[in-house]
């Protein structure tokens, strides 16, 4: 994960790549006509708003292709925050790297990833892949703004093996704030718990192959 310091000189280049993107459709409110679309625009593959931190303001994320040139390699969560106190006016807040893998635009359909943010606040980032290989799974990690920090709230997995007779089928549901978890490897279910403590989205790293669910 990056430096405290890379990230926020990341946002603030993403900030004024945006102001690239927002700024012409602003100033050119009146006129009808289409402007070239930024390159920064052709980074984002997913979006969603809600209110995230609670205080009544809507908020954006977006979820970026890797910035190859700063040395990314998997899909990046921009945080925009509700602020000030004109109506839907948001600003960047923060910007997490590395979070998601997934296809990237023009490649192979099946196995691009998507952010939601639940009735709950809760971001949820989904990754799967359906399209490529004998091996299918899917991925959701929930992230949770608690405090002023993006927090690991959960973590949700489950595969098949498409060439084996019954699927190979595993799953697994992990609430990353109590520990408490469940796992199914071919219909055998158990219960578990995690000793980890609390972990915020700089913990993530650690996790990012393995997951938190003890099974291969």
């Amino acid at each position: 994960m990056k430096s405290t310091n890379t990230i926020r000189r990341r946002t603030a280049v993403i900030a004024a790549a945006l102001a690239a993107v927002l700024g012409p459709a602003a100033a050119g409110a009146g006129s009808a006509q289409a402007a070239e679309i930024p390159d920064f625009a052709n980074r984002i593959v997913s979006a969603a708003s809600g209110d995230v931190d609670g205080d009544g303001k809507v908020d954006l994320v977006l979820l970026l292709t890797p910035d190859e040139d700063a040395g990314e390699r998997d899909h990046g969560l921009l945080l925009m925050k509700g602020a000030g106190k004109d109506k839907d006016r948001i600003r960047p807040k923060a910007y997490y790297p590395d979070l998601v893998w997934g296809g990237l635009p023009g490649g192979m359909v099946g196995n691009r990833p998507s952010v939601t943010i639940a009735a709950n606040s809760s971001i949820r980032l989904l990754s799967h892949n359906d399209s490529v290989g004998r091996h299918r799974w899917s991925q959701t990690l929930t992230l949770a703004w608690r405090d002023g920090k993006m927090m690991l709230a959960g973590y949700t997995y489950s595969s098949y093996d498409t060439l084996v007779k019954g699927g190979d089928a595993r799953k697994c549901d992990v609430n990353l704030l109590t520990g408490r978890g469940e796992r199914e490897v071919d219909e055998d279910e158990e219960q578990f718990t995690l000793s980890l403590g609390p972990l915020t989205v700089e913990d993530w790293p650690r996790f990012q192959d393995k997951g938190f669910c003890g099974i291969e």
